[in-house]
């Protein structure tokens, strides 16, 4: 019908454009606006796991917010993160958190999670080993891996830290599960940094694909993952990021979250990729309207 838009045409274009991103992408210069940053400079695999889950599991809101008390906590670690992990004693080392709190989470819930990362280390040697113990290779993304590894974080009596066993629902909204309909972002960010190699990303898990990973789906990637057309779907949730996640495989089926943080930050920073005032960027052109302006 004339005038009537080709999808596929739509698709093509969207998809030459978002390889020319990623290829034009300075990496570097965004370290320092992302929790990732967080990992430089620690060598040692158990500093990095723990550095990673700590940053990705507050990694909620504005980074200017969020940074400075992921920061305090690392600072406890002095360079040596695991050993302060393995180190730490409830009875005493709880109170190093009393005046932290973000958001939902007190010190409490702070604390807590530093006796899980400790409970998971004396039982499993690893983060890695742990997930490992869930994932079958064969299975098409890590959606079910995620489900178990998600539950061992309540496997463990918290009656030293909250003085009753019970975890409260803060603490167990650090490790959501897919199997709630959950997006998973700070979860799934956590393992884009731990599969993934190259760019920013640490990739010290050897055992999982890079193509099993699932977007993090955070407000930036639902704006422009409907702007572009990744997803069609309205509603924010595991669903939507698979969906996106898919279309991202259409791209590139081996390393589909390649794109992840480009895009993201493309959005968060306000990133204009045209070349003339008054122009549209080749994102945009494909949809005939600023991304900014929307």
């Amino acid at each position: 019908m004339a005038g009537k838009k080709n999808p596929s045409h739509f698709k093509i274009q969207r998809n030459q454009l978002l390889v020319q991103l990623y290829r034009e992408f300075d990496f570097r210069s965004s370290l320092s606006t992302d929790p990732v940053g967080f990992l430089s400079g620690y060598r040692k695999v158990a500093d990095i796991e723990g550095v990673a889950f700590i940053s990705s599991a507050l990694a909620f809101g504005r980074i200017e917010l969020f940074k400075p008390v992921i920061a305090k906590i690392l600072e406890m670690g002095k360079g040596d993160f695991s050993q302060f992990i393995l180190d730490f004693n409830p009875s005493k080392d709880k109170s190093l958190f009393k005046d932290i709190y973000y958001r939902i989470w007190t010190g409490e819930d702070l604390a807590c999670l530093i006796m899980a990362l400790k409970t998971i280390l004396i039982r499993h040697g690893s983060l890695e080993s742990l997930f490992l113990k869930y994932d079958n290779p064969a299975e098409e993304s890590l959606e079910q891996a995620m489900i178990h590894f998600s539950e061992e974080w309540v496997k463990f009596n918290p009656e030293k830290i909250y003085g009753i066993n019970q975890f409260t629902r803060s603490f167990k909204a650090f490790v959501p599960s897919p199997r709630s309909g959950s997006a998973c972002k700070r979860f799934c960010l956590f393992l884009r940094w731990m599969v993934r190699k190259g760019d920013l990303d640490s990739g010290i898990w050897n055992s999982a694909s890079p193509s099993r990973l699932i977007i993090p789906l955070d407000t930036n990637i639902i704006r422009i993952g409907r702007f572009l057309r990744l997803t069609r779907l309205k509603t924010a949730g595991w669903k939507m990021a698979k969906e996106i996640t898919k279309s991202l495989k259409e791209i590139d089926p081996e390393d589909p979250l390649k794109f992840d943080f480009p895009l993201c930050h493309f959005s968060i920073r306000g990133i204009c990729l045209a070349k003339e005032p008054g122009t549209l960027c080749g994102l945009c052109q494909t949809r005939k309207n600023c991304y900014f302006k929307t």
